[in-house]
């Protein structure tokens, strides 16, 4: 009864993913970029300061969607010191002295939650070792990651996969490295090498939110060509597989819209479609959700036999998407539809 829509663009998201995580490499005098990590993945809204030895606020960023920040008025020197600081509802306060002749490539800011008085983690946090997160990177590997990325950006992709091949292979627990080098290889097509880097990458940091991540999407995408090839027993499987994945990836970024939206389509690929329902309306009313989610609700409620709930979806997506392609398959599934209902 169901004309069933599925993504099939997910190698392209997963790119979008992480490659707005490993930062822009923009620098220079007074400059200098950063990101702000809880919970494995960038945090947006964070307030940071650069203060100098008094406390007085010289500069002032606040982080993006992925967790960036920019500051432009950092002084090229200061005798006394300055210091970055972060103050985040539910988690620790930051102050970190800032080393005015190391500002090349991204510098990152690791956010612990503030654990309640018996020592645990608070509702919805993770308590993680911030030594595990912040693994000490030398200084001349993250002058070669900034390289990298700038390779990256200026289309010199074969010398950003030399360079940082050579890089993980000097230093094996840069998380950022392979997490970067992964999406290289997924722009290349060595989806087997880009599952390799996530997983070394997710061995890096296991607290890390985006290797299960961008894992479970490269599983998910790998499932689908195995429906679509007809071994419906082998994608099954598959895509439990990248069920387990993603439910890490949500464990350790709550707040992650892709996470819960892959999550909730890997559910209704495996047949539990109360849970997808729940993960999928959960994704609704989290930023930026994507078309794929009402689509794949659309398929939710036919299944459940909620034809009513379907039209309504189907009728909210072609509201919110006039001119999207899909809008032909909608109308015939709110075809097919109305006339199960008799109407």
């Amino acid at each position: 009864m169901a004309v069933t829509v599925t993504p099939k663009t997910i190698l392209a998201l997963v790119v979008v993913a992480v490659t707005v995580s490993t930062v822009s490499s923009q620098r220079g005098p007074g400059r200098m970029t950063g990101q702000v990590i809880a919970a494995g993945a960038g945090r947006a809204n964070v307030a940071v300061q650069l203060v100098d030895q008094t406390s007085t606020i010289v500069d002032i960023a606040f982080t993006d969607a992925s967790g960036r920040f920019l500051l432009t008025r950092v002084p090229s020197e200061n005798p006394g010191g300055l210091f970055l600081t972060v103050e985040e509802d539910g988690f620790l306060p930051v102050r970190e002295r800032l080393n005015l002749r190391q500002l090349t490539g991204l510098h990152t800011i690791y956010l612990v939650p503030q654990p309640d008085s018996d020592g645990a983690a608070p509702e919805g946090g993770l308590l993680v070792d911030v030594s595990a997160l912040a693994a000490p990177i030398p200084e001349d590997a993250r002058e070669e990651y900034a390289r990298a990325v700038d390779d990256v950006e200026r289309g010199r992709t074969d010398d950003a996969v030399e360079r940082l091949e050579r890089l993980v292979e000097s230093v094996p627990e840069y998380h950022d490295a392979w997490i970067t080098l992964g999406v290289q290889y997924l722009d290349g097509g060595r989806f087997d090498d880009a599952e390799g880097a996530f997983e070394a990458a997710r061995q890096a940091n296991p607290g890390g939110a985006l290797a299960p991540l961008n894992l479970g999407i490269l599983r998910y995408q790998r499932a689908e060509n195995l429906q679509d090839s007809g071994n419906a027993d082998a994608a099954l499987l598959a895509f439990d597989g990248s069920r387990v994945l993603l439910e890490d990836a949500v464990r350790l970024d709550p707040a992650s819209t892709r996470a819960v939206s892959y999550l909730g389509m890997a559910l209704y690929r495996i047949g539990a479609y109360d849970a997808a329902e729940s993960r999928l309306v959960q994704a609704l009313g989290m930023p930026s959700p994507g078309t794929n989610v009402r689509l794949m609700l659309i398929n939710v409620h036919v299944r459940q036999n909620r034809l009513q709930a379907a039209l309504d979806q189907a009728a909210a997506f072609l509201e919110e998407n006039p001119d999207a392609p899909e809008r032909g398959a909608i109308e015939d599934v709110q075809r097919q539809i109305l006339a199960a209902l008799g109407q």
